[in-house]
């Protein structure tokens, strides 16, 4: 074989390499995508909490005196209007008895003060006595009267005092700790026992006003305790920010009444609640000229949207995005690149492999402190 035959020969290989590298270069890559909407995640965050409860009362003796009986245990559930315990009561039992009988006595000296009053009118009639004496009469039923509201205001004291022997609950709860013993000299505002209102339990959290904003437009919101959830609902959002923290108190009521008797006040937990708005996996994202986002399809032609609020390693809010048309609603209607995504740059052509498009199962993401997790 001559230079010249090996030299064409050279050439031809040449421009058949270099044919090939064209198209190759020319084909479109092929990706495999999914509809945004299988792909989203419902998002939930967490924050520190604790089940708090201001009604967990002294509960204490109005009166002085030795204790007679106390009718409850450590652990009692009792209910309003319930006798706790009783004081030795003779002492005032006597008091009632005595001021009864002084309204009967003044009772009395009222009636005979009217009797009088009568029959000084009728003598005045007659012209056998006067005024002066009938004015002097008229001021005695006056005193003795005005007495008499005295002493049955006396006795309503000491009936009082008699049902006050008898320290009853003033709200249903339970008795979580005994102050006394049976036998014991009480004074006046001695306690007997402590009482907890547990219908009054709620939970009280502090947020970020990130957290407080996504927690007001959550669709749903629990206190989390030993794998259990207890529905909550926003009773009040205390209007105070801690300096030092830059935290807001917010305090939630619980939806279901059995759940107050199971979230045991003083319990601490989490307040968790799901986002509004949905998330993409990290696994999606990628990183086009600084900014991380995800690849769409459009057209057969690869899409980056940015997602200016998504972190490295972390799920993305769609909400996110700078881009008008993206949103929950319209991610139906959106094709991910769930394969292929890496090697992509904006406005490369791409083939959807034929059996790409399936629907998925949407997961969910808990995340921490107002943060998306992964």
């Amino acid at each position: 074989m001559s230079m010249r035959q090996k030299m064409i020969i050279i050439c031809c290989v040449t421009l058949l390499g270099t044919q090939a590298g064209i198209q190759s270069a020319l084909a479109d890559t092929l990706v495999r995508v999914k509809p945004l909407a299988d792909v989203l995640q419902k998002t939930f965050y967490s924050a520190p909490a604790d089940v708090v409860n201001e009604q967990h009362i002294l509960l204490s003796t109005e009166l002085s005196g030795v204790l007679a009986s106390l009718h409850v245990q450590v652990g009692d559930f009792v209910r309003k209007g319930q006798e706790v315990a009783s004081l030795q009561c003779q002492d005032y039992a006597l008091s009632e008895e005595q001021a009864k009988q002084s309204v009967n006595a003044m009772a009395s000296q009222v009636t005979l003060a009217q009797q009088q009053l009568k029959r000084i009118r009728t003598l005045q009639k007659s012209g056998s006595a006067s005024t002066e004496l009938l004015n002097q009469r008229q001021t005695e039923l006056s005193a003795l009267t005005a007495q008499l509201k005295g002493q049955k205001i006396q006795v309503q004291q000491a009936q009082h005092n008699t049902r006050r022997c008898m320290i009853k609950a003033p709200f249903d709860g339970v008795i979580t700790q005994l102050m006394t013993a049976q036998g014991v000299y009480l004074s006046v505002g001695t306690p007997l026992v402590k009482l907890l209102n547990i219908s009054q339990a709620e939970v009280s959290a502090r947020l970020l006003s990130t957290q407080l904003e996504s927690m007001q437009a959550a669709g749903r919101i629990y206190f989390a305790l030993n794998k259990n959830k207890y529905p909550l609902s926003v009773r009040a959002v205390v209007p105070l920010i801690d300096q030092a923290a830059s935290t807001q108190e917010v305090r939630l009521n619980f939806i279901n009444s059995s759940a107050l008797n199971a979230a045991l006040s003083g319990a601490s937990g989490e307040v968790v609640w799901q986002s509004s708005v949905p998330s993409i996996p990290p696994e999606y994202l990628v990183r086009r000229d600084g900014s991380l986002g995800m690849m769409l399809v459009e057209n057969s032609v690869a899409k980056f949207i940015a997602l200016p609020s998504a972190k490295e390693g972390q799920a993305a809010l769609l909400q996110a995005s700078a881009e008008p048309g993206l949103s929950p609603a319209s991610a139906n209607n959106m094709l991910l690149i769930v394969q292929g995504q890496h090697v992509l740059e904006a406005g490369d052509k791409v083939e959807i492999e034929a059996t790409a498009i399936n629907n998925g199962s949407r997961s969910e993401v808990k995340a921490d402190a107002g943060t998306p997790a992964q």
